[in-house]
């Protein structure tokens, strides 16, 4: 059974009509230009077919032109494949490369990638643990552990790959990397003993992390003479993850709140949305205008993602199962504040890397580079840790022919190759249907309650609306993702 019409203006009347083979409903809705209320019902089990539009699309129209919107509907697109943004197939794949390990590792992780793509710092394993540092001439190059630390791990770098930051553990001391001067310790805070660096700034003189004891941390920041400042977030359990370019905002927990700090102006709470106990703000845009992180709450499994702005305040991330409750770890921000990474597990699952961007929604990595044509079937993606930063370089952990192995994916450029698929399963089908009544009857992209990004906004006008349904429709009938 087919769509052979477009719903318009539907009041909530169904008809049923007879079963069709294989035991699924009919649903007819008519189209009444006269009634403004924009709502539109569908059981799960149930087909569509609508009436009341014929082959000038007079009724699309009508009903346009009665809530007061321009007619756009003789001029889309009804097929998924005619879509302007469905460009997925002309643009070159993505690379996915493993760093290797150096001599006498046994694995290793990603942790952070320079701003310009060149240089991917980690941690590997073996006997002991070491930082490390990759760079296409020189490849994957240990970079050793601090002075009195068993282990050592890297966890940023700087925008041109000459600064690292990370630290040692049994000394437990934060350590900031050059090619001239080795790690130099970023000493605790006074009275505390330990200390960690998470992030540092393009130039690598702004250095964000914690200070901690053995009940307690504070988040901090290094200046570039290795001196530490107390950020003035929770005393007792506060971290900071995450740095603007400049250095001028950083971005952690305070517990139970994730934090915004910006110099000269000092901090901010994040509080959770209405719903959930604790936010978690691990990483900034360049511009420290962007903040993503991780809710949490009572229910383990319903743990979203989120961005965070001054404009809009903090929006949940788009679930890359939309439909079903997820356990998001969010990570990282390219820093033009695009793309968003980090990992994703439904109910039960172990986590998987996933990916968020306006131009897809949210993925899981490897699914999403499957459905590109990318060769990744022997790979395992267990997160994504790093993004350069435009987003076309990202960096994680995860395992290539089942050994722990580090990897970097290059020529990343996020497309819709089925823009209509909203749940991502590769079929335009009837919980798609669902999703797109939902937004639908929101209708303005700008509505608070409309799903970040506005998936169903198939011809990017900040509507969804009746030009939209008429691409649906096409897709919907074709069924399956091209």
């Amino acid at each position: 059974m087919k769509i052979v019409g477009v719903v318009v203006a539907a009041s909530g009347m169904a008809l049923p009509a007879p079963a069709q083979p294989g035991g699924r409903d009919v649903l007819t809705l008519n189209v009444d230009p006269r009634e403004t209320p924009r709502s539109v019902a569908l059981a799960p089990t149930q087909r569509l077919e609508t009436k009341g539009f014929n082959e000038t699309g007079k009724a699309a129209s009508d009903a346009a032109a009665a809530r007061g919107r321009p007619d756009r509907i003789a001029a889309t697109a009804n097929r998924a494949g005619d879509c302007p943004f469905n460009n997925a197939k002309t643009n070159p794949a993505p690379l996915i490369l493993d760093l290797g390990v150096s001599a006498g590792a046994t694995g290793a992780r990603a942790d952070g990638v320079s701003a310009d793509g060149s240089t991917v710092v980690g941690f590997e394993g073996s006997l002991s643990i070491g930082a490390f540092r990759w760079t296409e001439m020189s490849g994957n190059v240990n970079l050793g552990t601090p002075s009195g630390s068993a282990r050592a791990y890297a966890t940023d770098v700087n925008a041109n790959g000459s600064v690292v930051v990370g630290y040692g553990t049994s000394a437990s001391r934060g350590f900031r990397w050059t090619q001239a001067g080795g790690m130099q310790p970023l000493l605790p805070l006074l009275d505390d003993r330990f200390s960690r660096a998470y992030a540092v700034s393009s130039d690598g003189a702004i250095v964000a992390g914690e200070s901690y004891g053995s009940t307690y941390s504070r988040a901090v920041w290094w200046g570039a003479d290795g001196t530490g400042h107390d950020l003035g977030a929770n005393p007792s359990n506060s971290v900071a993850y995450g740095a603007s370019e400049d250095g001028l905002v950083i971005v952690g927990y305070s517990d139970p709140n994730g934090f915004y700090w910006k110099s000269g102006h000092g901090i901010q709470l994040l509080s959770p949305i209405v719903g959930w106990t604790r936010a978690i703000a691990m990483a900034v845009s360049g511009n420290g205008m962007q903040v993503c992180g991780s809710l949490t709450g009572a229910n383990p499994v319903d743990a979203p993602g989120f961005i965070w702005t001054a404009t809009d305040g903090m929006r949940l991330l788009p679930p890359v199962r939309r439909g079903q409750p997820m356990d998001d770890s969010v990570t990282c921000i390219s820093k033009n504040g695009v793309l968003v990474g980090g990992a994703s597990r439904l109910a039960g699952g172990q986590y998987q890397a996933a990916i968020w961007h306006p131009a897809v929604g949210g993925w899981m990595l490897k699914e999403y580079l499957l459905q590109q044509g990318v060769s990744a079937e022997d790979w395992v993606f267990n997160s994504v840790y790093g993004i350069n930063s435009d987003g076309t370089v990202l960096v994680g952990s995860g395992t290539h022919n089942g050994v722990p192995r580090a990897w970097m994916i290059t020529g990343f450029m996020p497309v819709q190759a089925c823009p209509a698929d909203l749940n991502h399963d590769s079929v335009v089908d009837d919980d798609d249907f669902v999703f797109f009544v939902n937004d639908y009857n929101i209708l303005d992209c700008a509505d608070p309650s409309m799903i970040l990004w506005c998936p169903s906004d198939l011809t990017h006008d900040a509507l969804v609306d009746d030009a939209d349904f008429t691409v649906f429709a096409g897709a919907y009938n074709d069924l399956l993702c091209p």
